[in-house]
């Protein structure tokens, strides 16, 4: 039986997990393969068919912050990504481009690769390249170290998972990871 329709798909359909520099120890990237349009988390829409090959950044070197806004507990946190900070990233994501328009420019994906939307054919500069980077770079969904674990100052959680200066609460879930990990955030927690 053939199976249809939006739900019989993974969206992730493939991944190379990529090495930006050969000396690293691990890849430091997914690169996704997915056979929609997936841009601005899904919500920006083309009119036509497409497929979208993305790179995601495994091992940022930026750090970012979540903090509160009031005391109020229905007011949104403030959240600073910092997504982009350290050049070696930058560097890293041009990289992960490049690999990504050569696999692009070759069969079988050639074949049915049309025209090329971000970035377009345009953005060919480095610095035009990082200003849509800097512009357009989204998040993946795999959050880590807003409560990690670490010395009290330092850290949220202490190794047995409680929240200093709070009793009888823990956290457990991929938030107390001090760093993120090279793959899906899932796989350690399984």
């Amino acid at each position: 039986m053939v199976r249809r329709g939006k739900l019989t798909s993974t969206i992730a359909e493939a991944v190379i997990h990529w090495l930006s520099d050969p000396s690293l120890p691990a890849p430091d990237f997914q690169i996704y393969f997915a056979p929609v349009y997936f841009w601005e988390h899904g919500l920006r829409k083309t009119g036509t068919p497409a497929l979208t090959i993305g790179p995601v950044l495994q091992a940022p070197l930026s750090r970012g912050h979540v903090r509160l806004r009031s005391a109020e507990p229905t007011d949104h946190p403030r959240i600073l990504n910092n997504t982009l900070s350290q050049d070696a990233e930058v560097d890293a994501i041009l990289a992960a481009l490049d690999l990504i328009e050569e696999l692009a420019a070759r069969e079988p994906l050639a074949g049915l690769v049309g025209e090329q939307l971000n970035p377009g054919l345009t953005v060919r500069g480095r610095q035009e390249r990082i200003a849509w980077l800097r512009a357009t770079c989204e998040h993946l969904y795999h959050p880590v170290g807003s409560c990690r674990i670490g010395p009290e100052g330092e850290g949220v959680v202490d190794p047995e998972l409680r929240v200093y200066g709070v009793e009888r609460l823990r956290v457990a879930d991929a938030s107390v990871m001090p760093r993120i990990t090279s793959g899906n955030t899932n796989a350690p927690l399984t």
